[in-house]
């Protein structure tokens, strides 16, 4: 029997930017739509949906008809409201960046099929990191979109000019790097084992300018009514990732309180981890490995409580640990950030 991977899906709103880019350019865009299927009209409704394939086609041809890689960005930075996906305007529903925050996150997916974000506060500063079924958000072109939009729906409704620490991207450096740039004007780091951006904790609560929360209330209702009949169910081993991002300290019988937490045996939860293609093993050393750069790259926390808070031993185990993973040793890791 023939399985077929699901086909990852968007919001339709995400292409309006692409299709505005176009016609600014003085290009007709029906013609590109045609040929995926759509219509500029189909488009606008906060519940249409699109193949992620078709949207980098759309992608593609914005930069193929303006010969310009950065076209993409460009639209990106000029979204308007008509063009924000359901999860942004629950963010901006609230009274404060943390409470849109919170109000938002478990809707994501309405946004791109499977997104789902992590903050990882730390007293001075703090991290978002955006990942689909446990790898961090991609393909590029989408990632970098979705970050330069990101931040220029920031602009409208945070009443400060605020850029970020740094953001993030997991794929190399492109051509247009310094292009990016222009419209993220921080730090950019490319190859990062996470896609998101660095800020200062304070950040989270400022206020977000026309908050509405009954607009919102409203809008988290259509779309968790949506998420009911839509959203795949998360594999077992995303669970897994969630669970282990809060329990790292403790690395007592991992298995067995694992196997609790998921209501599985642990035969169970070894044999269903293996159907994915992973294990135990391999998913709490990848989380200890993430944790562990993200420690040793935005904090200066000493090697023996980094140790610690991930769960081993001694310091070290985990520089045996940390050496296996990178090939480095964690202090050379930090000195070479």
């Amino acid at each position: 029997m023939t399985t077929h991977e699901p086909v990852q899906m968007l919001s339709a709103r995400l292409a309006l930017p692409l299709v505005r880019e176009l016609r600014g350019l003085g290009h007709d865009p029906a013609p590109i739509l045609k040929e995926l299927g759509l219509h500029e009209a189909g488009l606008r409704p906060l519940e249409a949906r699109m193949a992620l394939a078709s949207w980098l086609r759309l992608h593609a041809a914005s930069i193929e008809l303006s010969s310009d890689p950065a076209a993409p960005a460009r639209a990106a930075a000029r979204i308007q409201p008509d063009a924000f996906p359901i999860p942004l305007h629950l963010l901006g529903s609230q009274a404060t960046v943390r409470e849109g925050w919170r109000f938002s996150a478990p809707y994501l997916g309405v946004g791109i099929d499977g997104l789902r974000a992590e903050l990882i506060p730390e007293e001075t500063r703090s991290r978002f990191d955006f990942q689909v079924q446990g790898a961090p958000l991609g393909p590029a072109p989408l990632a970098e979109f979705f970050m330069v939009g990101l931040f220029a729906y920031g602009k409208r409704v945070i009443p400060s000019e605020l850029l970020p620490d740094r953001v993030n991207f997991a794929h190399p450096r492109p051509a247009h790097a310094d292009a990016l740039c222009k419209f993220i004007p921080c730090t950019l780091r490319f190859g990062s084992r996470s896609v998101g951006f660095e800020f200062p904790t304070a950040w989270l609560d400022l206020p977000i300018r026309g908050a509405d929360p009954q607009l919102g209330q409203l809008l988290a209702e259509q779309a968790a009514a949506w998420l009911s009949t839509h959203e795949p169910t998360p594999r077992l081993a995303d669970r897994v990732r969630l669970w282990l991002a809060r329990n790292l300290r403790d690395s007592d019988a991992v298995a067995s309180r694992l196997a609790r937490d998921m209501k599985l045996s642990e035969r169970t939860l070894r044999r269903k981890l293996s159907e994915e293609g992973t294990s135990i093993r391999e998913l709490v050393a990848k989380a200890r490995q993430a944790r562990a750069s993200e420690l040793l790259g935005s904090t200066s926390a000493p090697l023996d409580a980094i140790a610690f808070e991930l769960g081993f031993s001694s310091v070290g185990a985990f520089c045996r640990a940390f050496k296996r993973w990178t090939g480095c040793s964690p202090a050379r890791y930090r000195a070479e950030l």
